[in-house]
């Protein structure tokens, strides 16, 4: 079966106007981004499935409490509390099982090794400096379809000087298929509100945000929002192929 791997580094940020960053990403691989319709419509799905699911919990089984949310659950109920799979933060998909494939969504694509998402540090620098993070990615998929190649989503923020977290900008690039080294830009933009909501922004920090930060995935759903740019997040990657050419399929001048 075809492989991929991703090994590289988040370098740094420049350009941004804000200080102290940090970097939330994810790379997405093997899945279609969804519209902001089709995850309104999920979302109340899924929401109403947990209602469901709550009811039978309180009404069957009897002594199925869990109060401390750790899932474990004392009597004929499933135990499955919705506090025992904790979304972990930001970390991905460690080690590619089931039910790491099925949460983030992936389908002609495996994750067989490495870590699909994660945070980086914040590195102290003013606003306007390049910031380093140095922050390495390893990560291995295999595929039996070139679609849905990898892509990787970052969410830049900033800390300012009253602890509060800002966001800085969003950005999303393919993970370049041909093999070997590369330097990745990944221009970022960030939503603009209204005149009321910047000058609320400027006192307190609440800048606007989308819901679903996948959306930035989306180039038809941002055709509605008021945007501007922000700066650029620069990543180093080598990309390494296997078993591509076996299926007839070649990148590049290198052997796959």
């Amino acid at each position: 079966m075809p492989e991929v791997h991703i090994i590289g580094e988040l370098s740094g940020a420049s350009q941004f106007e804000h200080p102290n960053l940090y970097c939330k990403w994810k790379i997405v691989a093997g899945v279609a981004a969804k519209t902001s319709h089709e995850m309104v419509v999920e979302t109340k799905l899924t929401a109403g499935a947990q209602k469901a699911r709550e009811g039978d919990s309180d009404n069957g089984g009897g002594g199925g409490d869990d109060d401390d949310g750790d899932g474990d659950g004392d009597g004929g109920g499933d135990g499955a509390g919705a506090g025992g799979a904790g979304a972990g933060g930001a970390n991905a998909p460690g080690n590619g099982d089931a039910s790491d494939r099925a949460a983030y969504g992936y389908t002609n694509w495996s994750l067989l090794q490495g870590a699909a998402a994660g945070q980086t540090q914040i590195d102290v620098e003013p606003a306007g400096d390049t910031a380093v993070w140095a922050h390495p990615i390893d990560v291995h998929f295999s595929t039996t379809s070139l679609q849905g190649w990898p892509r990787v989503l970052v969410e830049v923020w900033s800390e300012d000087s009253y602890g509060r977290h800002v966001l800085a900008g969003y950005g999303a690039a393919f993970v370049p298929c041909a093999p070997g080294d590369h330097n990745v830009e990944v221009v970022t933009w960030r939503p603009v509100g209204s005149a009321g909501a910047r000058l609320k922004a400027w006192f307190l920090g609440t800048t606007a945000q989308l819901e679903h930060p996948s959306l930035a995935l989306v180039d038809a759903d941002r055709v509605d929002l008021s945007t501007e740019t922000a700066g650029v997040v620069h990543m180093q990657v080598n990309v390494v192929l296997r078993g591509f050419r076996t299926k007839g399929t070649a990148f590049g001048l290198g052997r796959a």
